[in-house]
């Protein structure tokens, strides 16, 4: 295992007993107006399919997109105001150990792929906040 992670290759231990360690991402996006839903439902669908991919996404949480359960606030420093905007929560979880090599480069293109897909709908963000975390699953 310690070969593995020095190497940057770990993969999520296959449940061995009680546990298995991940890499959980949490996500609050904007879901204000029409364009905003249609990225959301855009995202999913990439989430869906992730399934087979190297590193798959085999399952995520969300909250309502109708109605946003969420309130986000910003400060605008151009306005000098706070920012209301209703948001959409993910939580996924990846078989992949925090420490993995591969991690910056999948959360890249996660943050890239929901840039894109608020563009392409007419929402371009500046900023889409990702956090990612690890996680020690307990079964």
């Amino acid at each position: 295992m310690l070969k593995h992670i020095l190497e940057g290759t770990c993969m999520a231990d296959s449940p061995q007993g009680l546990y298995d360690k991940r890499t959980r991402v949490t996500l609050f996006l904007p879901i204000n107006n029409e364009q905003h839903e249609n990225a959301i439902f855009e995202i999913i669908a990439y989430f869906q399919s992730k399934l087979d991919s190297p590193i798959p996404i085999t399952g995520f949480t969300r909250s309502l997109t109708r109605p946003a359960s969420f309130y986000g606030y910003w400060w605008d420093e151009n306005s000098s105001k706070w920012v209301e905007e209703y948001n959409i929560s993910f939580v996924i979880d990846f078989g992949l150990h925090f420490s993995a090599r591969e991690l910056p480069r999948i959360l890249k293109e996660l943050k890239q792929t929901i840039a894109d897909w608020y563009e392409h709908c007419g929402s371009k963000q500046d900023e889409i906040w990702l956090i990612a975390q690890p996680v020690e699953r307990y079964a």
